[in-house]
């Protein structure tokens, strides 16, 4: 797997994320305003992909979609889930 890491900034000020919609820094990786930088390089990658401090939030960005929204990715993990076992083998 090819991976780039655009960000290696290990900032607990949260410097290198633009603003929200309010004007506030925060690690809110669903948002199109916090996630302009990664947005930004949509054309550089087939998916980008960001999460939150304690990883239970994420952001995708694809090139013919931009940003997509949590909602969309959130089913497939649940779909995978339930037609796998906990090893990750399918079912029968």
């Amino acid at each position: 797997m090819n991976l780039t890491v655009v960000n290696e900034a290990v900032d607990p000020t949260f410097r290198f994320m633009t603003v929200d919609w309010d004007g506030q820094i925060r690690m809110d990786p669903s948002s199109p305003y916090a996630m302009q930088r990664l947005i930004d390089t949509k054309d550089r990658f087939e998916i980008a992909w960001a999460c939150d401090t304690d990883h239970d939030r994420h952001g995708i960005v694809t090139r013919s979609a931009g940003l997509l929204p949590p909602n969309i990715t959130f089913p497939s993990p649940f779909s995978t889930f339930s037609s796998t076992g906990r090893n990750g083998a399918r079912k029968r």
